[in-house]
């Protein structure tokens, strides 16, 4: 595989830092003062499979990954509350209607301005994140 440029690494390190690919790309590419410029820029590196493939690694080794990201939700989806005074055992429904929404959002499942659901579907490598 080709190396990175030193722009592209630079790149790398700012998206995986949270930055957006604009942002990102207007930290490592100082020309590209203009928004529409390093959006360009950004969705050209981002297009580009060697540079996936550091970003990817580059998560990896932040620890941040699909499973972790996702584990969150998975146990808002179970959340429970205790009732102080008799002990007894609930479903917490405010946390579990957040964690559902934080769910349909990352399956890509949303509502538009009407009541009609539409779907985004994704497709994630269950080999790739070790699902």
């Amino acid at each position: 595989m080709k190396r990175l440029t030193y722009k592209q690494a630079k790149f790398v390190k700012a998206k995986a830092k949270g930055m957006s690919g604009t942002q990102a790309a207007q930290v490592a590419y100082p020309k590209a003062k203009n928004i529409n410029t390093a959006a360009v820029i950004s969705s050209e590196n981002l297009s580009k499979p060697k540079i996936q493939e550091a970003l990817d690694a580059e998560l990896i080794t932040q620890n941040i990954t699909i499973p972790r990201a996702i584990k969150p939700i998975s146990i808002g989806l179970d959340a429970v509350k205790m009732n102080e005074y008799t002990g007894e055992v609930t479903p917490d429904i405010n946390t579990q209607l957040k964690a559902s929404d934080r769910a349909l959002k990352l399956l890509g499942i949303g509502y538009n301005s009407g009541n009609t659901a539409f779907i985004n579907v994704i497709n994630i490598d269950k080999d790739k994140y070790k699902m």
